[in-house]
This record gives structure tokens, C-alpha cells and sequence, in this order.
């Protein structure tokens, strides 16, 4: 009997949901309604702008969701996400055309969060590299911050923020990225 239940939060082919609500809350169904979807993620470009040193949407709340409504794609992506019975990966999404400039009205698209989420992976074509402390020698390079973090054990965030300049090294680390594409000579 047990052997049916699933608790990471796939269905039967291995697609990601949202984790299961025993008892949804009025935020949660508030959230799955067109327009509360529309104001999380109006919320989300604002959030993730400040997070990320950029400057604010250039629009209103009010003009983003008049837009999104607008636009056919959000209501087909929309009603596929909810056939789906709210598929992760399926949930329409927003993003920048051009990840280098801040959210505008010429610079969004709407997508599914499975294809921004790629897009995102896909524009990393960098290295991690491990420095020793005095950032002479190279000790290791990895795909990733979270392989650097599983395999050093160094919190990802402050790999983060030596990576940004905002600290000078992670666990007494040196870390530095690289193009994939460049070879180097050691």
C-alpha cells in the first residue's frame, strides 16, 4: 500500500509538481488563479531585481498584468500548466530577452519555467575554479556552485560572493570562473 505514495513530489513519469497541500490556503489557490499567478510573478521580477543590484521594472504592476493578458501565449501556457495539474516545469514564467538589461517592456518574454530555467543553464559557460588562499594555485575547477559546495563543503553563498567581489575568498578559498571555451595554461 505504501509503495504507491510519493513523497518527492513527481508524478508517475518523473514530472516535478508543485509539493502537495493537505489543507490549501487561501494563498496557495490565490496563486493558481490567472491573475494571482500575474501578480506573483510581477512580484518575483521585483524581488529578484533588488536581490540582484538591477534597477526595477520600468512598468506598473497594473500595465505588466494588462500586458500578460494581452498576450495568447500566457493564457494557452497557463491552461496547459493547470491541465497538467500544476506541473513545476510547466508554469508559465517571465524573463528578460537580454539577461544583461533590467526587466523593461522591450526586454520580457513569456516562457514555462522549465524552458527559463534551461535558458539559465544552458548561458552558464563558465568554470568554478578552487585557489589556495594566496589564489596562486589552482586546486580544483567544477561545473558548478553547487558541485564546488557538495565536494569543499563551503556554503554556495559565500562562494557567491567572493565570485562577486563582495568578499574576498569562501572558506578560505580563492574562487574564480573561466569561459569553457578558453584553455588555460597552468
Amino acid at each position: 500500500m505504501w509503495d504507491s505514495v510519493r513523497t518527492d513530489h513527481q508524478d508517475s513519469i518523473g514530472h516535478r509538481r508543485d509539493p502537495p497541500t493537505i489543507i490549501m490556503g487561501k494563498r496557495t489557490l490565490r496563486r493558481r488563479t490567472k491573475i494571482g499567478l500575474a501578480i506573483d510573478l510581477f512580484m518575483a521580477q521585483v524581488s529578484n531585481s533588488k536581490r540582484h543590484g538591477r534597477e526595477p521594472p520600468n512598468y506598473t504592476k497594473d500595465w505588466f498584468i494588462g500586458w500578460l493578458y494581452d498576450q495568447t501565449i500566457y493564457h494557452s501556457l497557463y491552461d496547459r500548466w493547470v491541465e497538467s495539474e500544476y506541473i513545476k516545469n510547466l508554469r508559465p514564467s517571465v524573463d528578460r530577452v537580454n539577461s544583461d538589461l533590467p526587466y523593461s517592456i522591450e526586454n520580457i518574454q513569456i516562457l514555462t519555467f522549465g524552458d527559463n530555467n534551461s535558458k539559465q543553464t544552458k548561458s552558464q559557460v563558465q568554470v568554478l575554479q578552487q585557489w589556495t588562499y594566496d589564489g596562486l594555485i589552482l586546486l580544483a575547477e567544477f561545473s558548478s556552485r553547487e558541485d564546488a559546495r557538495i565536494c569543499t563543503g563551503v556554503i554556495g553563498t559565500n562562494i557567491s560572493k567572493c565570485l562577486k567581489g563582495i568578499r574576498p575568498r569562501a572558506g578560505g578559498y580563492v574562487w574564480k570562473t573561466r569561459d569553457k571555451n578558453l584553455k588555460e595554461e597552468y
